[in-house]
């Protein structure tokens, strides 16, 4: 008899006889173990089941909703827009390192809690992988927000979400084949080649001249890099994946991370622009730290844990529908015709990337 995964009663065992057999998934770059997916009645698991579906759909609709939050702390119109009870004049805006550092310092103050615990009671960093963690913290929080919110601030909520997710997964095999010197064949190199082009239809709809007016194409180019930047770290994370939890991993390098941001800020400077943001804006910092970093990872990691990875990363690819939607309705942001056809050429290139 095994344990249905979902409820955790038993269920009936099917496959060859022996040992649980374990397989690795990568979720982010993370490597986890699962067990072997078992036939169990259907009565027994379907509740359970739809909680999971439920607990991706909270996940990916609350990542989507991450770059109309960022847009609302970084863009004076899309503040006013949504809400903040002055004109884009009056509105007061962080810049993209001053959010950044805000979102990472309240979410370590749940995170280096968790961090501590997993040191002390379950497993102690080694001191050769906390260099590993400090290096990385940086590239996957301080350099990678600092791009995203970039992005964001200079294009729109949806064009940076279908530049962001649709490029991740794109980046991270190009990037993993130079790394391990493997050929990436013609249905990897049709992926990548169509992935390049969805993205310049995207970031040249408002011209190619790279100058201070044209914001919009250097927000893009932002937007690829901070792809690329977690695409890097994805595939440097395997190291570490293999002897550190998940949560550990990723306490670690968002606290790591969060040191570096402070510094830069301040360097920076512009701390007094806190005291001057809007309610609606406090709203979004707290709706970025809370329920992004933390509420709709935990989520996303349990449904993992609950069901089979490739289903569970499909889900992802609704992100940008969902900014697109929630950034017209809220911030009252248009979807162009460039956008949608870049975003199409985007997705047929994943689905090659799937189908390899």
């Amino acid at each position: 008899m095994s344990l249905c995964p979902f409820t955790g009663r038993p269920g009936h065992r099917v496959g060859l006889p022996g040992p649980r057999r374990q397989y690795p998934a990568l979720i982010y770059g993370v490597e986890v173990q699962r067990q072997r997916p078992r036939k169990v009645p259907i009565g027994d698991c379907f509740l359970k089941r739809l909680n999971v579906y439920l607990l991706l759909l909270f996940s990916v609709t609350t990542w989507g909703g991450s770059f109309v939050a960022a847009r609302m702390v970084l863009d004076p119109a899309a503040a006013s827009v949504a809400g903040s009870g002055a004109g884009p004049a009056g509105v007061t805006t962080l810049t993209p390192i001053m959010l950044s550092v805000a979102r990472s310092a309240l979410a370590s103050v749940i995170l280096l809690p968790a961090l501590v615990h997993q040191h002390l009671r379950v497993r102690r960093i080694e001191p050769r992988d906390a260099a590993a963690f400090l290096i990385l913290g940086q590239l996957a929080v301080t350099v990678y927000f600092w791009l995203q919110y970039q992005g964001v601030r200079l294009t729109n909520a949806g064009v940076s979400s279908l530049v962001v997710v649709g490029l991740i997964p794109i980046a991270t095999l190009l990037i993993a084949s130079l790394v391990e010197r493997t050929a990436l064949g013609w249905r990897k190199t049709l992926a990548v080649a169509l992935g390049l082009a969805g993205v310049a239809v995207v970031a040249g709809q408002k011209g190619l001249a790279v100058t201070v007016e044209s914001g919009f194409l250097l927000g893009s180019v932002c937007l690829a890099a901070d792809a690329v930047c977690f695409a890097i770290y994805t595939v440097a994370i395997r190291r570490l994946s293999s002897r550190y939890a998940t949560m550990e991993i990723t306490s670690a390098v968002h606290v790591s991370g969060t040191a570096g941001l402070l510094a830069l800020a301040t360097v920076e400077g512009g701390w007094q622009s806190f005291s001057r943001l809007a309610p609606v804006q406090w709203v979004a910092i707290a709706y970025l730290a809370l329920a992004c970093t933390i509420g709709a990872y935990l989520c996303y990691n349990y449904a993992v844990s609950r069901l089979e990875a490739g289903k569970a990363a499909v889900w992802i690819y609704l992100e940008p529908l969902v900014a697109s939607v929630l950034g017209v309705l809220l911030l009252g942001e248009t979807v162009t015709v460039h956008t949608f056809a870049g975003g199409v050429i985007i997705f047929a290139s994943l689905y090659f990337t799937q189908r390899t």
